[in-house]
């Protein structure tokens, strides 16, 4: 599906890529909204395998699979965020924060969520997900995803992620 956001950056006009960086506004039915929420979403390897987590049904996207996270609240950095997702959705300690592989504009919303590589310590446990599971990149495309979810899994199988 077609999403009726464009992503436009202030000094650069549209980009067309679909993926957004700070600074840039959303422009939906020709009306300019800046992105107002920050989202991050936990990209966790254990050896050749991610863990995804299952939405609750009745939200947003739900019962599509996604890279656990959250929105960041306001004065919270990036990693923080990550930290304190993590320690309450799956009960984890994160032990390193590698940074942001990439961030795309959720669909038809203010959502720009960011993408970051993080390890983990601890067994997670779904606290507010439907249920969790360790999938391998093939498996994942094969899996209903949250739409930038499916985004980073197409960019992680293409080779093409930094």
């Amino acid at each position: 599906p077609v999403s009726p956001w464009e992503v436009r950056s202030v000094d650069r006009g549209f980009r067309g890529s679909g993926r957004a960086v700070a600074g840039d506004v959303a422009v939906k039915d020709g009306a300019r909204q800046a992105f107002a929420v920050d989202v991050v979403a936990a990209v966790v390897q254990n050896g050749d395998r991610y863990l995804l987590c299952q939405r609750p049904v009745g939200k947003r996207h739900g019962g599509l699979w996604e890279f656990p996270g959250g929105k960041v609240l306001d004065g919270e950095t990036l990693e923080a965020a990550t930290r304190r997702e993590l320690a309450e959705e799956l009960g984890v300690r994160t032990t390193r924060v590698f940074g942001e592989i990439e961030r795309f504009q959720d669909e038809a919303s203010e959502f720009l969520i960011h993408f970051l590589q993080v390890e983990i310590d601890g067994e997670p446990f779904a606290h507010e997900h439907q249920q969790l599971d360790w999938f391998l990149l093939t498996e994942m495309r094969a899996l209903p995803l949250a739409p930038a979810d499916k985004a980073l899994v197409h960019l992680l199988t293409s080779g093409r992620a930094p």
